[in-house]
């Protein structure tokens, strides 16, 4: 079965194998596989072992997205190759999160005997030229960004470890500040993200030379993921998120792609926030995968039933009877 759904970055083994080496929660890559008339197609993940957790398998990792590189295959094909993965690292159940426009691939999962959770994220669709996507914004959110470049707030790329880390401050500031809010992702997984054959953007925000705020999108297939972000409040009044999330659109226009992916939203204001730049809701799948009981299990709770003593009938029911 062929798909024409785009392909996602996530489950690449380039991306894989950063995650494995520089996230602290990972163990190891792991890797699902097909022969399809088309050719071979692959999909990998992460091994991840929680403290006190049981350990489990992620395409992909942290909530992002898995589909085979080369077609879908069939739901029996699909199904035993999740089997199989659980079975050779002995992990207690998969976890395959499917993109808001893989709608294929997730069909084939529940035609495979799996169940989805839906889980919220807002995308923009790309199809205009930034001028046309840009004069749809709020009326607010086009002022503020005009009011950015005015006040001088500057944005550009980052190339450099420093770079990183100028933008780790600010997100380690953001989370003292911000209750719930913490560091998640530390600076050598972010500079290996920029590292990707297909590379991540580190876009900053700077003032007078300080940076002040920064956004992460990583293409994935045909579309941009805005995966992380933050910005310093202190400087608030340069509307620097705006700003990055602008630049950010403009780039994946630039590049062809055909959606900007803005990720969760965990608030109504943050949903407030992604919805004026013209983003609208969409729900993404998790599907959970569990480890298939053996034949001998199966075999044997059948003959336990089949040869369970029965239980006495009550004087009482008789005579009710």
């Amino acid at each position: 079965m062929n798909s024409g759904a785009a392909r996602t970055a996530f489950s690449t083994a380039a991306f894989a194998e950063i995650w494995a080496q520089r996230h602290p929660s990972s163990a190891q890559v792991i890797k699902m596989q097909w022969a399809l008339h088309s050719g071979p197609s692959t999909m990998h993940g992460i091994l991840t072992t929680p403290d006190g957790g049981v350990a489990h398998g992620a395409f992909g990792p942290d909530g992002l997205f898995a589909h085979p590189s080369n077609g879908i295959p069939s739901p029996r094909s699909l199904a035993q190759a999740a089997y199989d993965v659980l079975e050779a690292h002995g992990l207690g159940y998969l976890l395959w999160h499917v993109r808001f426009d893989h709608g294929e691939l997730a069909a084939v999962l529940h035609r495979a005997g799996f169940s989805s959770t839906p889980y919220a994220t807002h995308v923009l669709s790309l199809g205009q030229s930034h001028a046309d996507l840009f004069a749809a914004y709020r009326k607010t959110r086009r002022n503020e960004i005009r009011q950015s470049q005015k006040k001088g707030c500057i944005i550009r790329e980052a190339t450099t470890y420093d770079d990183v880390l100028q933008y780790c401050a600010v997100h380690a500031k953001l989370a003292q500040q911000k209750e719930g809010f913490r560091v998640k992702y530390p600076a050598e997984l972010i500079f290996g993200l920029l590292q990707l054959p297909q590379p991540a953007t580190l876009s900053l925000a700077e003032v007078s030379g300080q940076v002040v705020a920064g956004a992460l999108f990583i293409p994935d297939g045909d579309s941009v993921f805005y995966w992380h972000g933050a910005a310093d409040r202190d400087f608030s009044d340069y509307f620097p998120t705006g700003a990055l999330v602008d630049h950010g659109i403009q780039a994946a226009v630039a590049r062809g792609a055909k959606s900007l992916n803005f990720g969760a939203s965990g608030s109504d204001s943050l949903r407030d926030f992604k919805a004026s730049f013209g983003a609208k809701p969409a729900s993404n799948w998790t599907f959970t995968i569990g480890r298939r009981e053996s034949l001998r299990t199966r075999l044997g709770r059948s003959l336990r039933r089949l040869f369970q003593p029965t239980r006495p009938v009550s004087p009482l029911l008789i005579v009710a009877c």
